[in-house]
């Protein structure tokens, strides 16, 4: 199954896509708080994987694709610093898939952005409590 996470700064909150290996919806999960957009989505879900795209457009928002892998140990192995696992792993299980995928996803243009920087990388810690939400792609 392929998932998705549909995110718009036009409301608060996520939406999760899951399609199966033919394309079909099989999988919604909506966590808006906003009744009107609720609504308006369950007019519009995307119910194939190609209509996806045209959806994205329509209401303004980053579609990402999630990691298949959303364990501790994935995250633990890709980031660079290795210190207080024992802190870091219980605010990374209190995070949502949504947020478990872009603290994934993000570590790699994080710990570019601080090499380019000359920073050090912050704790483990540190990065799930206040950093990976940060589109460090983005950043100068």
């Amino acid at each position: 199954m392929k998932k998705f996470i549909l995110t718009s700064p036009k409301f608060t909150g996520e939406v999760m896509f899951g399609y199966d290996h033919n394309g079909d919806l099989i999988y919604y999960n909506n966590e808006i708080n906003d009744e009107v957009v609720v609504k308006w989505m369950k007019r519009f879900i995307p119910i194939d994987i190609n209509e996806l795209q045209s959806f994205k457009t329509k209401v303004q928002a980053t579609v990402t694709e999630v990691p298949e892998d959303l364990t501790f140990d994935r995250f633990w192995n890709a980031y660079d610093k290795k210190i207080n696992r024992k802190r870091a792993e219980p605010i990374f299980k209190k995070l949502t898939d949504g947020e478990k995928m872009q603290a994934i996803v993000r570590i790699k243009a994080y710990q570019e952005y601080c090499h380019y920087k000359h920073r050090a990388i912050a704790d483990p810690e540190k990065y799930l409590r206040e950093l990976f939400e940060t589109d460090w792609g983005k950043m100068k």
